[in-house]
């Protein structure tokens, strides 16, 4: 889109908040649930009457099964406090961010369920790899 070869792009948050401030690209709708921070005139998907979607560019951390469980929620531990820092949240936010942290089990539960409604999505399209 930035060069011109395609009208329209979808594109993870970090990278489009800076096109967007730059002015290279204009922001038509975010796809999270709520606006964000970084790109407080851009209205949700829902806002912008194409009804709700709820679509956010996700981090997490992960570590090989066999981890003990203590270094996990030590690891665990060490995250929620990096994220809690406010000079961390302000940052993360500039780029469109939103830190939520939680505990291990939280961060299970919804990785299980982006595996079951991406997995329904690509279902229901009937894509497959080859």
């Amino acid at each position: 889109a930035i060069g011109g070869h395609v009208d329209i792009a979808s594109i993870g948050m970090s990278a489009a908040s800076e096109l967007v401030k730059s002015g290279q690209a204009r922001g038509l709708a975010i796809t999270s649930a709520a606006r964000v921070t970084a790109l407080p005139d851009v209205p949700t998907v829902a806002e912008a009457g194409f009804g709700a979607i709820d679509d956010s560019t996700w981090v997490a951390f992960f570590v090989p099964a066999a981890t003990p469980a203590e270094l996990v929620q030590q690891i665990n531990t060490d995250l929620n406090a990096i994220i809690a820092r406010p000079d961390v949240k302000a940052n993360l936010g500039k780029i469109g961010f939103v830190p939520i942290g939680g505990s291990v089990a939280d961060a299970a539960a919804f990785v299980r369920g982006e595996v079951a409604k991406w997995g329904d999505v690509v279902g229901k399209l009937g894509l497959r790899s080859e």
